[in-house]
């Protein structure tokens, strides 16, 4: 899963902005969420921005208020949320949290006030006349399809998302090893490398699974078949066709 965050003041084109991109992945068959911090009431009702985000197909849009989600449970924070959706998304928009460190699209005309927090990868604003980049700045700007190609390489220079448990094994906690590890290509997270013992794939595309979901899908698999004659130790290939409803027509 890659994670973009989209940070930058009330009315900055954030919520524009992500909803474009969830639309676009979702045409080409990538699975999204969205995470997003708000300020007023928690809901998805009416023209909340919630809404607009499941209505452009993410499967998910989570809001988050001093520490509560939509569903009214308590979460340790961001980091906190987006553990939780690992291995069920390709990407995971972030928007808000501009306290966060990130790889950040920062959006909006006004000026960033958090520059060293994560990495800054590109200023975005809706209105085309009213933002000029810095020295060595890339600036997006509209919604076009020249801004919009320009955020989906972005998006591919992302790794993947670390196994998110702060663990220390890299030398670094999972925020700085991700924000190290983009345009860097087979920089992998040493606790996801060291546990990759099963792979899932369905039509082609392989799923993303946590270490922990790794373990206990292996176990529950191999003390099933423990029970079957014919059962050897080795590496286990298990396919199972599953008809759709067009195929049953």
């Amino acid at each position: 899963m890659k994670v973009l965050q989209l940070a930058g003041y009330k009315k900055s084109g954030k919520t524009a902005l992500a909803q474009a991109i969830v639309a676009r992945a979702v045409k080409r068959g990538k699975s999204c969420a969205v995470i997003k911090n708000i300020h007023g009431e928690l809901g998805l009702t009416g023209k909340d921005d919630g809404e607009r985000f499941l209505v452009a197909g993410a499967r998910e849009a989570i809001l988050f208020r001093n520490g509560l989600t939509d569903t009214l449970t308590m979460t340790e924070g961001l980091m906190d949320l987006i553990r939780k959706a690992l291995g069920r998304y390709d990407l995971l928009i972030v928007e808000g949290f501009k306290e966060s460190g990130l790889p950040r699209i920062w959006c909006g005309e006004k000026e960033n006030p958090d520059e060293e927090k994560g990495v800054l990868l590109a200023c975005f604003s809706l209105n085309p006349d009213k933002r000029e980049p810095k020295k060595g700045e890339k600036c997006l700007k509209g919604l076009g399809e020249e801004t919009l190609a320009a955020v989906d390489r972005l998006i591919e220079s992302l790794p993947p998302f670390p196994a998110g448990l702060d663990c220390g094994l890299c030398g670094s906690d999972c925020l700085d090893f991700y924000c190290r590890g983009i345009g860097k290509k087979g920089r992998v997270c040493p606790v996801q490398e060291k546990e990759k013992s099963v792979t899932v794939t369905v039509n082609a595309k392989e799923l993303t699974l946590m270490p922990f979901v790794q373990s206990l899908f292996r176990e529950t698999v191999k003390g099933f078949l423990k029970e079957l004659k014919g059962y050897e130790e080795g590496t286990l290939e298990i396919t199972i066709h599953h008809q759709t409803k067009e195929d049953k027509k």
